[in-house]
């Protein structure tokens, strides 16, 4: 996945765990903006630009913003390491208010069923025992 595709979709990632709870938290919106300015996740997109676009997608669709991004997200061709990357900002901003709701949870639930990395290390688990058997 190219690096500006892979960034707008790891950016309304964020706004999306943000807005699964009901409501966007200042804290969590710090949390984005440190990760913009103090990281290269989104050194190719302006953050400004994009918060204003999520946060209009997000009006115009209610709910099913989500959903299409569950779908997005599962559809994407991330290498092992953009999933992993993925995974570090929605958890930056789950715990970023310092709460986490069950709405969070399910956000990452539905994440984590759309994501390889986990099915990837689960066959390097179970091959190495096999491995192990073997010797």
């Amino acid at each position: 996945m190219d690096s500006v595709a892979y960034q707008k979709l790891l950016f309304r990632a964020a706004v999306g765990v943000m807005a699964s709870d009901g409501e966007v938290h200042d804290d969590e919106i710090q949390e984005l903006e440190l990760a913009c300015k103090n990281t290269g996740f989104f050194s190719d997109i302006s953050c400004e630009e994009e918060f204003k676009a999520a946060l209009d997608e997000l009006d115009a669709e209610g709910n099913s913003f989500v959903g299409r991004l569950i779908v997005d997200l599962g559809s994407a061709e991330m290498a092992p390491a953009q999933e992993l990357q993925l995974l570090e900002v929605v958890l930056r901003i789950i715990y970023a208010d310092g709460r986490i709701d069950d709405n969070e949870l399910k956000f990452l639930e539905l994440l984590k069923k759309q994501l390889n990395i986990f099915k990837k290390l689960m066959e390097m688990k179970y091959s190495q025992k096999i491995y192990q058997i073997k010797l």
